[in-house]
């Protein structure tokens, strides 16, 4: 274990899970929270991950599909990268968990705007003006 990088987390256990998520495409932000992101945690507790998923594609909400599906085995994945015990909640805009965690977690990791959402941001900017 690597020294603890100021999230509650050691270097190394940050990197891997950045890893994971960045090769996850249902993945759009990974969030820490809880006692590891307050930095009040013990060596045994419970690492708390929340996940903002990709939004849908047209009406199928793809991800969350995903989420729902591999749960298990993305928790698995996690626990084998920190050692320990995974908390694993997906965060849904404007629910009370959402607010929560944006407010009292950590980012840990954000997947880069496409080149076509910053485009289709450009255009709706250039039409309100």
């Amino acid at each position: 274990m690597t020294k603890n990088v100021g999230t509650g987390l050691p270097l190394d256990w940050k990197a891997g899970l950045i890893g994971w998520a960045r090769g996850n495409s249902s993945i759009r932000e990974l969030w820490l929270f809880g006692s590891r992101a307050r930095r009040s945690a013990r060596v045994n507790s419970v690492v708390d991950l929340a996940l903002v998923l990709m939004p849908p594609r047209r009406k199928y909400d793809w991800a969350f599909e995903n989420y729902i599906q591999l749960h298990s085995e993305w928790r698995l994945e996690l626990e084998t990268i920190v050692q320990c015990h995974i908390s694993l909640v997906p965060m849904v805009p404007g629910n009370e968990g959402d607010e929560i965690i944006r407010s009292t977690g950590i980012c840990l990791w954000e997947r880069p705007a496409s080149v076509k959402t910053l485009h289709q941001k450009s255009r709706k900017i250039k039409s309100a003006e």
